[in-house]
């Protein structure tokens, strides 16, 4: 949910008219005197919260994926002229959440990464029996919700441990739904995410544009976490992905520049 705020933000960030080389402590000047400012403050503190509590689960995944969202939803409005005018105020967001939430918590964050040495060992435990799995199952797999029971068979590390999820989506799709179902499953993700970023490179109105960036942000967030964890087959994030995908293609495809205004 976090890059379609950072996306309402770029939304509501308002231009500022003024000569390229107006100094940027000016142009906010300007905008701290707009009728937009509570609106945004709002907002932004709204985004400060999500990204706050993200950081205080500690979760290493969640962390990898905000990095990730957050140097792709730069990248992409980078490259759209008509967003970069916008983007100094995501700039100084970007900073005060670093100085807020990252080094507010860096001794914790540190510790929790430095676990990272002996837990990975367990997650690439589990995705290489996996294999197994795909090994004796590799059509149509062994169906949807039977890794917990399959993987029984085919685990030869911590055997005291049972393991619910293969906490990687993408080894569990392959696992329960064999080569068939993962290239299908795939091939439908990346056709649909190819066919909403061309749209959203030939897309014109401001609201689109902005709301688009966060959704696809939002894309890549899920996209990277699914490598560590279990994410869409937790039914409440599953349900936030679908919702989060139907807002983002209305706004490319449903949001006229005329319905914008």
């Amino acid at each position: 949910v976090i890059p379609l705020g950072m996306g309402l933000l770029l939304y509501l960030a308002p231009r500022v008219k003024a000569l390229p080389e107006t100094a940027l402590g000016l142009k906010v000047a300007r905008f701290l005197a707009s009728e937009k400012l509570v609106p945004y403050a709002l907002l932004f503190l709204l985004v400060l919260v999500m990204t706050a509590s993200l950081f205080m689960t500690f979760s290493r995944g969640g962390m990898i994926a905000f990095v990730v969202l957050s140097l792709f939803f730069a990248r992409i409005t980078w490259q759209r002229r008509t967003l970069r005018s916008k983007t100094a105020l995501l700039t100084i967001l970007a900073v005060v959440i670093f100085a807020v939430v990252v080094l507010a918590a860096w001794d914790r964050l540190e510790e929790r990464f430095a676990e990272l040495d002996e837990d990975h060992i367990s997650r690439l435990s589990v995705a290489q029996d996996s294999l197994g799995i795909v090994r004796d199952y590799p059509v149509l797999g062994s169906g949807l919700g039977t890794f917990e029971s399959a993987c029984m068979r085919y685990q030869t590390t911590m055997p005291r441990l049972l393991f619910d999820h293969a906490h990687n989506d993408y080894v569990e799709l392959i696992t329960d739904t064999g080569v068939v179902g993962f290239l299908l499953g795939m091939g439908m993700a990346l056709l649909f995410f190819r066919m909403a970023f061309r749209r959203w490179r030939r897309k014109h109105g401001m609201f689109g544009k902005c709301i688009g960036a966060g959704g696809l942000a939002s894309f890549v967030a899920i996209a990277t976490h699914s490598f560590t964890d279990f994410n869409l087959h937790i039914p409440a994030n599953a349900l936030l992905f679908a919702v989060i995908t139907a807002l983002t293609y209305a706004a490319l495809f449903n949001v006229t520049e005329r319905t914008e205004k």
